[in-house]
């Protein structure tokens, strides 16, 4: 019974509050297998409790080296299958099964903690990978809970982020019931199923299990060492996971508790072979400044103690000449109400200042502004900029637990713009629930716990102590001094040594430091002697103190070991302990207890502060304007590099320790160390900087004479200072500056000087003058080839020009042909002339040589055109008369020396058309004449038709000869334009059917006259004058239908006819001339027929009317 409480006392011994991974609770466990092996199975293993899976009760089981937990029996398969499958293995509980191995620097452990009925069996798979493969797995676990039997499997960590085997792709997780025909399956090839810090939970429900794939991870880690457990995980910060940075690079990661030194590892393969190893020591950051350039690498980091060695996970970047500016995620886990600074992490970008923006804030939990190491005002509104240069804030956890709970977004911002944005994963867990692990005695008891304990004064009545059966009174309970994972329950009577002791304790309000309730427990044996440590308390370190002696016994005379909960604060040889750098660690003393002596501890925190540090600062002396850049030459007696600044840029600027000067004067130099995290600020130190003013000259050569008309032109001369040198002229009739050139404004001489005044960096230059003289220009008259001219052209100028730009002169040697008047050549009649243009000089220039050239004048061009007449048929002609065009400088036709004549061959009764109207004869000295006929139209005039016989009406087949005449005397023809009721043939006009029909007599009129017209109306009626009395109803087209003449001006008739033996044979109450001679449709035969009208107007009219057929 001994041996197993001798187990159980090891599980407190350290906290793990490493922000990169979930809290941790480390245990010391049972070694099941340390070292590489493939395909075994160990078993039976004890559970230390009873527990169900699928209705049937264990307190057994075997676990493989495929990441298979089996009740009953064991198994080597490696071969996964799907959830369920009737096949064996079944009963197992498939953690990640697949063919795994252990790494050789990994084992299988196992052990079982807490008290009844809150106990939990955890088995753990450390540092597992693959058959025949150089890809690394991770460590995972499973967790069986008594009570709830409940079980948990979750992945501490996952290494290699680029191997889909890693995450799940040939493995299945899940758990099946004794024959494989129930099961519940989580993942089977899934490349994507699981990640590190994940945890599935699967609760009993009846006959089968819920499952929650977003488990809270239970922290808990198993040892085989507990003194000196294997380190922590060291999470990887920067640079992120699939991230472009350039060939330099801050290597940086989370610190790792227990870790003695870190090895950095970066390879060009996915699964970190071949890598380059970079021992660390105990830093969190290595800086490499020779990556090459457009290359994929692969990075992860090893932390390392003589008990064994602890992955990182493997991060994947690339490296380019231009990086883009990105934000650097990060995962940070906290408890409920605890601070948390957080550093904002960047790569890319430019060198100019970065500040970083909150965008989002969390759900749950505060953000507040970091403040040199305190919290500043809380950040509310969004987007809110960080006020620390250094891109620090703090995370509260004041809000609900959770993973996520605590997330934020934020981005970067340089001169390149703003990064795109990342996400600070924040996980919360909750109040850790403290768990038994065992008691001791001496005199009173103490109860030691897993988790930091929050003091339970006046709370003994929770607590139930039976000495030999019967129960005592306890006085009081406390805190343990320097030990809070113990607490002492003081007896009334203390103990003598020999009873038995039962302690148990009812679930009340005693609780954990961080708020967890303690779990009731009953009747737990008090086996162990309790024993105390006696630490010496730790002084007060600066950074570069010498390591010092830890000093401590235990009351029970074994062994004290020491150990720090900051490697990178403070690291332990022996009892030897050495400040790495500033900050707190927890040293602890610890007596690991035996199956006599229950364990023991005294826990002390180390402060290691900054040390200071002074500045050394040479004098830079007294300058000269113009001097090259120099360096300052500042130390500190940190070796931490000086920062410099100039009071007064206008006399000195700094870049780096490089002093530029930029002008004479004088300027307080600082020079500044600010310090970081191992050393204080330093005093600022001063130096006066004197810079004087620098000396100048003037170089000005002899000045080459000019020419009156040359281009304005820069003074040869320049000044040593490179100022800008100014000149005067001393005679501004010959020259003047302008604009810093020389200007010539005349020929002559004039005594240029050059002058620097200086400024407030140098000092004046003395002046230098010399000789300008300006000659004479020599000009040229252009006087180009003057092209014949058209008499009648206006002056012009003949086009001449001097080079000096100078007016010329012209004349004529024939003036009758061409006159000069004010300068302009004025043409007087046909010929030619010479003109001679001359220049005679100025004060500037020289006589020019004459230039002659010879001009001709050729006739102007008239034209004479004969005026177009008109005249009617039969009319006189009007008078002839011409118009010129061409006549210049406003001459009229009677300056020509003989005037044209005209004619034409059309007379009075020449038949109408157009006759030539001929132009000739005229002559001139100045013009060339040419002669336009025009034309004599002779127009058509109109005439008239006029109707002499003709007849108003007409009958059917009666015909008429119709007379009409023209006034032109021309022949008349005839036409009907109704030819269905009268047809004209040649002038006879024949009646065709009843109607009106309107006759046309038209001439057509001939070249003289125009086409003329008359029209009459001529009405035809009936074939006879009795058309009322009988009627011809035979189809022929004529006389048809019985007709009443004049029927319209009876008004309304209705009409009866009856046959000769009285029988009515036809009717109408309104009849319109329509009948037939049918009756009924029937034709009637040729007879006499009796008729009565009753007519509207005319009254009653009988009477016989004959059908003849």
């Amino acid at each position: 019974m001994k041996y197993g409480y001798a187990i159980l006392f090891f599980l407190f011994l350290l906290s793990n509050a490493v922000k990169g991974q979930p809290p941790e609770i480390i245990y010391p466990a049972t070694v099941v297998y340390e070292g590489y092996y493939d395909d075994r199975s160990w078993g039976p293993l004890n559970l230390g409790f009873n527990f169900t899976f699928y209705g049937n009760i264990y307190n057994r089981f075997y676990v493989t080296s495929n990441g298979l937990v089996v009740f009953g029996s064991g198994s080597n398969d490696y071969t996964e299958d799907p959830i369920p499958f009737t096949s064996s293995p079944n009963n197992f509980i498939a953690a990640f099964w697949d063919d795994i191995v252990i790494n050789p620097s990994g084992k299988i452990l196992y052990t079982t903690i807490g008290a009844s009925p809150n106990r939990k069996c955890i088995i753990q798979w450390t540092n597992m990978g693959f058959y025949a493969s150089t890809v690394l797995m991770g460590t995972f676990s499973v967790i069986l809970y008594e009570g709830s039997n409940n079980i948990q499997v979750q992945y501490r960590s996952i290494i290699d982020h680029t191997s889909a085997r890693s995450h799940g792709s040939s493995a299945s997780i899940g758990i099946e019931n004794s024959n494989g025909t129930s099961g519940v399956q989580y993942s089977y090839h899934n490349s994507t199923a699981i990640s590190s810090e994940q945890a599935i939970l699967f609760h009993p429900s009846g006959s089968t299990y819920i499952m929650n794939s977003s488990a809270v991870y239970d922290g808990v880690y198993l040892t085989k060492n507990i003194n000196l457990p294997e380190p922590g995980i060291p999470k990887l910060v920067n640079p992120a996971n699939n991230c472009i940075i350039g060939t330099s690079q801050t290597f940086e990661w989370t610190s790792s508790s227990n870790a003695s030194y870190y090895t950095l590892k970066i390879s060009t393969n996915s699964d970190i072979s071949g890598s380059f190893d970079y021992n660390t020591g105990t830093s969190t950051t290595y800086d490499i400044s020779d990556l090459a350039l457009n290359t994929t690498y692969y990075w992860a980091v090893f932390a390392t103690n003589s008990t064994g060695t602890t992955w990182s996970e493997i991060y994947r970047f690339t490296t380019s000449a231009s990086p883009p500016l990105s934000a650097v995620p990060q995962t940070i886990w906290t408890d409920q109400d605890e601070e948390s600074v957080i550093r904002l992490q960047y790569n890319g970008g430019d060198e100019s200042t970065k500040t970083a923006g909150i965008i989002t804030l969390p759900s749950q939990g505060s953000l507040y502004q970091y403040n040199k190491g305190t919290k500043g005002s809380q950040i509310t509104s969004l987007p809110s900029t960080l006020t620390d240069p250094d891109l620090n804030l703090i995370y509260v956890a004041d809000g609900a637990a959770g993973n996520g709970a605590g997330n934020f977004r934020f981005y970067i911002h340089d001169n390149t713009g703003d990064s795109p944005a990342a996400t600070i994963t924040i996980n919360v867990s909750p109040p850790g629930i403290p768990n038994f692990l065992l008691a001791a005695k001496s005199g009173n008891i103490e109860i030691q716990f897993d988790k930091p304990m929050d003091d339970p004064t006046g709370k003994e009545d929770q607590f139930i102590v039976t000495v030999n059966g019967t129960s005592v009174i306890i006085s009081a309970v406390s805190l343990k001094p320097g030990d809070p994972y113990s607490i002492i329950v003081t007896l009334n009577t203390p103990l003598t040594g020999s009873e038995t002791v039962l302690i148990s304790y009812t679930q009340g309000d005693v609780k954990s430091e961080s708020g967890g309730l303690l779990p009731s427990f009953v009747d737990q044996p008090v086996n162990f002697i309790l024993q105390t440590v006696s630490f010496t308390a730790l002084p007060v370190m600066t950074y570069g103190d010498p390591p010092v002696s830890l000093i401590a016994t235990a009351s029970s005379g074994l062994p004290v070991t020491f150990t720090s909960s900051n490697s990178s604060v403070a690291t332990i040889s022996g009892n030897v302990l050495t400040a790495n750098s500033t900050g707190t660690a927890d040293i602890t003393a610890m007596q690991s207890g035996n199956g006599t002596y229950a364990p023991a501890r005294y826990i002390r925190t180390l402060n290691v502060n900054q040390a200071d540090q002074t500045i050394t600062f040479p004098a830079p002396g007294t300058k000269t304007y113009g001097d090259p850049d120099f360096n300052l030459i500042a130390t500190t007696s940190s070796g931490l590099i000086v920062s410099y600044a100039s009071d007064n840029p206008a006399v000195a600027t700094i870049s780096g320790a490089t002093v530029h000067i930029t002008g004479a004067g004088t300027a307080v130099i600082t020079a500044s160390q600010t310090g970081n995290n191992l050393y204080y600020s330093a005093i600022d130190v001063t130096a006066n900087l004197t810079v004087n003013k620098a000396d100048q000259t003037i170089t000005f050569g002899a000045l080459v004479p000019r020419t009156y008309g040359d281009p304005d032109f820069n003074v040869p001369a320049s000044a040593s200072s490179s100022l800008n040198i100014t000149f005067t002229s001393e005679n501004t009739n010959v020259a003047v500056i302008t604009g810093g050139l020389i200007h010539i404004v005349n020929a002559g001489t004039t005594i240029i000087k050059a002058s620097q005044s200086g400024n407030q960096n140098y000092n004046p230059a003395p002046d230098v003058t010399q000789t300008l003289t300006i000659n004479k220009a020599v000009q040229v008259i252009t006087f180009p080839a003057i092209a014949p001219v058209v008499y009648g052209v206006a002056s012009f100028n003949a086009g001449a020009s001097s080079t000096s730009g100078l007016t010329v002169t012209y004349s004529s040697d024939n003036t009758s042909v061409a006159e000069i008047i004010k300068g302009k050549i004025n043409i007087r009649n046909a010929g030619s002339s010479n003109i001679t243009a001359s220049q005679a000089g100025d004060n500037n220039f020289s006589p020019a040589e004459d230039k002659m050239v010879n001009i001709t004048v050729t006739k102007a061009h008239l034209t004479i055109t004969a005026d177009n007449k008109s005249k009617p048929y039969l009319s006189a002609n009007p008078a002839l008369t011409f118009t010129c065009s061409g006549l210049v400088y406003g001459e009229t036709v009677a300056v020509l020396d003989t005037p044209p004549l005209t004619s034409t061959a059309a007379s009075a009764d020449s038949p109408a058309g157009d006759y030539v109207i001929t132009i000739s004869g005229g002559d001139d000295n100045c013009y060339d004449i040419t002669y336009v006929a025009g034309t004599m139209t002779i127009t058509m005039i109109p005439q008239t038709i006029t109707f002499t016989s003709y007849p108003d009406k007409l009958l059917v087949t009666e015909t008429f000869e119709l007379v009409a005449s023209a006034t032109s005397g021309l022949p008349v023809s005839f036409e009907s334009k109704e030819p269905e009721v009268a047809r004209v043939n040649g002038s006879v006009l024949t009646g065709l059917s009843r109607g009106n029909a309107n006759i046309r007599a038209y001439q057509q009129g001939n070249q003289n006259y125009y086409a003329a017209e008359d029209e009459i109306t001529v009405e035809v009626v009936s074939t006879h004058e009795n058309i009322m009395y009988l009627f011809t109803p035979n189809n022929d087209g004529f006389n048809d239908v019985w007709e009443i003449p004049e029927l319209d001006s009876y008004g309304k008739c209705e009409v009866k006819v009856y046959n000769r033996w009285g029988k009515l044979v036809f009717s109408s109450t309104e009849y319109h001339n329509e009948w037939d001679g049918t009756s009924n449709g029937v034709g009637l035969p040729s007879a006499a027929y009796y008729f009565i009208i009753k007519s509207e107007t005319a009254g009653t009219v009988t009477g016989t009317v004959n059908i003849v057929r």
